[in-house]
């Protein structure tokens, strides 16, 4: 087996070929190239893996602090229901409808971020199933 170039650069025919001189091996150079790409869809994979979570945590801390607002406006506004029977209650229930439009509106956006990541990662899992089957079609040679 030759020795391959230790360096974290993409393998190509002139640096595989200028470090295996006497023993150009197209197959070797192939299987080298696709476990790179294997390499770099795995890892792309793994980062949007890992984008999926942090996103998916901030969304749920948002949601979170909108949710507490919104406990506390309803809370002022039943307050003053009961303090003063009516009271000037416009404001708060212009602010909690607000509140509302914007859980639906942050809850609207996660679910989008989410589905185009979900797309980035359907497609990298179709890349790497095609050179899953590429190695197979490669073996059956």
């Amino acid at each position: 087996m030759t020795d391959f170039p230790s360096s974290p650069a993409k393998t190509t025919v002139n640096n595989y070929y200028s470090d295996n001189r006497d023993a150009f091996d197209p197959w070797e150079f192939l299987r080298e190239t696709m476990d790179e790409e294997q390499d770099r869809l795995e890892e792309e994979l793994e980062r949007i893996e890992r984008q999926l979570d942090a996103r998916e945590a901030i969304r749920e801390e948002n949601l979170e602090e909108l949710e507490s607002k919104l406990e506390w406006y309803i809370d002022r506004l039943e307050m003053l229901y009961k303090r003063s029977g009516t009271g000037d209650t416009d404001e708060l229930k212009e602010r909690i409808t607000e509140l509302y439009g914007e859980i639906r509106l942050e809850r609207r956006r996660a679910w989008m971020d989410k589905q185009e990541l979900a797309r980035e990662r359907r497609e990298l899992l179709g890349e790497l199933a095609t050179l899953h089957d590429d190695r197979i079609f490669e073996l059956i040679e």
